[in-house]
């Protein structure tokens, strides 16, 4: 009898682990911003970066990171700008199936160009954002694009997924978590 109800309370204490990690988990997601799954890194020679891509260099160059496993998949990653004319963002860097499209939106962004790996000070929001969506990518991929009208680069929100992840505004530009570059008219 006593291993009986020993038995009963480890599985009971055990059960009730796993709910609290559970809970725990869905907390800090549902508060300020989701924890980063897939992260977006800055690197167009615009904004300081490299601007490398497969396709030569672009001065907007978005890394995006998915993690391994094919338990995430990105479909969409948008990236907040203040410019809707579409054949301004030209030779485009994409995944095969992919599209761009201009939608308007009202992300946070910054009248600044902070350096990589530097925090930011939100301060407005952009207009629309340049919107790239397309079959499901389950591990890193490239974005990035030339924009063919005078511009200095400022700082912009990101979400993939429809908001499954977002920029954090406390982290640094650039790395990842934080906001990326895009243009802004000069």
């Amino acid at each position: 009898m006593k291993k009986l109800i020993a038995g009963l309370f480890v599985t009971a204490l055990a059960g009730a682990l796993v709910s609290l990690a559970i809970d725990s988990r869905s907390e800090a997601q549902q508060g300020g911003n989701p924890i980063p799954v897939i992260k977006v890194e800055c690197d167009g020679s615009g904004c300081g970066g490299s601007g490398n891509t497969a396709s030569g260099p672009r001065e907007f160059v978005y890394h995006v990171k998915v993690p391994g496993g094919n338990y995430v998949s990105c479909t969409s990653v948008e990236i907040g700008v203040d410019m809707s004319d579409l054949p301004m963002y030209t030779n485009l860097v994409k995944p095969p199936g992919w599209i761009v499209e201009i939608l308007a939106a009202s992300p946070t962004h910054a009248l600044a160009t902070t350096p990589h790996g530097s925090t930011s000070t939100p301060g407005g929001t952009c207009e629309y954002v340049l919107k790239f969506s397309g079959p499901a990518m389950t591990s890193h991929f490239t974005l990035g694009y030339d924009y063919d009208a005078n511009f200095e680069a400022h700082d912009a929100n990101w979400k993939v997924n429809n908001n499954v992840n977002r920029a954090d505004w406390t982290k640094p530009v650039g790395l990842g978590q934080g906001p990326v570059h895009s243009p802004y008219p000069s």
